[in-house]
């Protein structure tokens, strides 16, 4: 009822519905999922994945309404009951990263990874697929805290883990394991200053994981920041070569040129693909500001 409740959107109910299951949670006797068919009518049993369903999703109500201190004493009682459930750990340092505390987060992560079985492919399904999401956005965080020897020691675990993970699938959205690790040595040479080892872990991540937008900007802004724009255009080139369906290389290919003041080309660019892809709102929403660009271009040129 109280999932039923949540996905309606009455959230309202819901939530007293989740807390009042936390309660009855309590008398109750946690199983694994491969053994509950052995306890097949039993109330006083419960699947630890739905045991974890119950306090993430009730922490994830209090999170949307910033009752943040809230989502961290659920998250903190579920992981009384499920001290190894990682998932737990994740969800409780992004509730850490929105109040701003990020030393907590970060405490949170070490211990995540820390909890995290070297086989992924026994993890519960969020995790396979967000695990390289969550090492580039640790590496970020330790970097953004100027924790970089740490970072670098972080990667250097994960690396010697060498855990198995789920083959991987094509995926412009989410990086996948190997990849994530690429991305996150890219980040720790670019702010230790050391540019072209930045630009060659991302040259081999994207060897792995073509698709994946992430790793096409990250390469795209690496160029542009040093006002490389000739590598840049050629980057976005190979982009649309490598994905002609994507969006991102023709993006960064009218971005290029519109540094470039060559609007003209950068309108081409995307009007190019919104003929294949006319309801593509980012790419509409890029052309929008490039026209309005062009407005201020003219009007600077004739003042």
């Amino acid at each position: 009822l109280a999932m039923a409740l949540h996905r309606a959107g009455n959230d309202i109910d819901a939530e007293k519905e989740f807390n009042a299951l936390i309660y009855k949670l309590d008398k109750m006797e946690i199983i694994n999922y491969e053994n509950s068919w052995r306890y097949s009518g039993r109330k006083d049993i419960v699947d630890k994945y739905a045991v974890q369903a119950i306090y993430t999703t009730l922490s994830d109500l209090y999170l949307v309404k910033k009752d943040y201190q809230n989502a961290i004493n659920v998250l903190e009682k579920g992981l009384e009951r499920l001290p190894k459930h990682f998932e737990i750990y994740r969800k409780k340092a992004f509730v850490h990263l929105s109040m701003g505390d990020k030393n907590k987060a970060i405490q949170s992560l070490f211990k995540y990874f820390d909890t995290l079985p070297f086989n992924i492919n026994d993890s519960y399904p969020p995790d396979q697929s967000l695990i390289g999401d969550t090492i580039i956005g640790f590496t970020m965080l330790l970097i953004e805290e100027k924790q970089l020897d740490k970072a670098e020691e972080f990667i250097k675990q994960e690396q010697n883990h060498n855990r198995k993970v789920p083959a991987r699938t094509m995926n412009p959205l989410n990086s996948h394991y190997e990849t994530a690790l690429y991305i996150s040595r890219a980040k720790l040479n670019f702010a230790r200053n050391n540019f072209d080892n930045g630009i060659n872990e991302l040259n081999k991540a994207l060897e792995i994981q073509p698709e994946l937008s992430f790793t096409w900007d990250e390469l795209e802004r690496a160029y542009i920041s040093k006002g490389l724009y000739q590598k840049a255009k050629e980057t976005a080139e190979y982009a649309i070569k490598l994905n002609p369906k994507q969006n991102t290389g023709y993006l960064w290919l009218s971005i290029v040129y519109s540094y470039l003041k060559d609007y003209d080309k950068a309108i081409d660019v995307l009007q190019q693909y919104l003929l294949k892809n006319p309801n593509d709102a980012t790419v509409q929403k890029n052309l929008d500001i490039i026209y309005s660009e062009l407005e201020h271009y003219k009007e600077a040129v004739k003042h």
